[in-house]
Order: C-alpha cells, then sequence, then structure tokens
C-alpha cells in the first residue's frame, strides 16, 4: 500500500513541474522558426518578485511581458498597469540609441523619453486616463510597438 502511495505522489509531483514551464518560440522575418526555449516559470516569479518593488509591488505574473529578440531581452511590466510602468532592455551595447514614445489610440504623441541600456526605465501614465496606448521602442534603426492597458 505504501508503495502504490509513493507512486501516487510522485506521479502527481510531475504533473506539478511540468506546469511550471513555458515554451516561447523566435521566428525570422520570414517566419521560419529559429529557436524554441523552455521557460521555467518559478525563476520568472523570483524576477518578478525581485523587481516589483518598481512598480508598487504586487505584480502578477500576467502582467509581465518579456520578449527575446536575438541577444536582446525587452521587458514590460505591469501590463495592464494603474500608473507606473517599467521598460527593461537587457543586451544591447551601450552605445546603442534607445528611445521610446508613448501615443494615445489616435496616435498622439503624449510622452517622449530615453531608455537606459541594460537597465530600468520608469515610464509614468498616472495622469494618463485609462485606455489604450502604443509604446513605441527604438533601437538604433529598429522600431518595435507594444500595447499597453492602463486601468
Amino acid at each position: 500500500m505504501k508503495h502504490k502511495l509513493m507512486l501516487l505522489l510522485l506521479f502527481l509531483s510531475m504533473g506539478f513541474c511540468v506546469k511550471a514551464q513555458k515554451i516561447t518560440y523566435s521566428y525570422d522575418n520570414a517566419g521560419n522558426r529559429i529557436e524554441r526555449r523552455v521557460v521555467t516559470l518559478r525563476k520568472a516569479a523570483a524576477f518578478v518578485a525581485s523587481t516589483s518593488q518598481m512598480a508598487g509591488g504586487g505584480i502578477d505574473l500576467k502582467e509581465v511581458f518579456s520578449e527575446n529578440r536575438g541577444d536582446r531581452k525587452i521587458t514590460i511590466y505591469p501590463n495592464p498597469t494603474r500608473g507606473k510602468l517599467a521598460l527593461e532592455v537587457v543586451g544591447v551595447s551601450y552605445d546603442s540609441k534607445l528611445s521610446a514614445k508613448l501615443f494615445n489610440i489616435k496616435g498622439a504623441l503624449l510622452q517622449q523619453f530615453k531608455v537606459a541600456a541594460n537597465g530600468r526605465t520608469a515610464v509614468d501614465m498616472q495622469a494618463l486616463t485609462p485606455g489604450t496606448y502604443l509604446l513605441v521602442l527604438f533601437i538604433d534603426k529598429e522600431k518595435l510597438t507594444y500595447k499597453i492597458i492602463k486601468q
């Protein structure tokens, strides 16, 4: 009986370990898959816990957006936000030209700011009304657009 109980507990614990992973894929411009990554959510949860003080604490893992683009990693959190947004760009050279612009849904420019290379940049959205905004990130000659929700 003990043997069956131990096997059952082992089987159940393996199921929980599998659910703690996320698989992401990277594609080239032609749409071909070039990379497959397995992300352990426990590490991501530790990352969120260690960086949550900037955004006022209490960040849920669902509110963190992270994208790998070659050697670069772009992280935006929390999204949706209640006012303070954190933007991290890691894996760029210090002489890279980094900047960002925040637009409302109608295309009007609301904010324009420089982004810290390999660091964290705070975006203050507290004065903005709840709604959908576009954050356009410029890395050298590359332009990346992200949808931001303000609650």
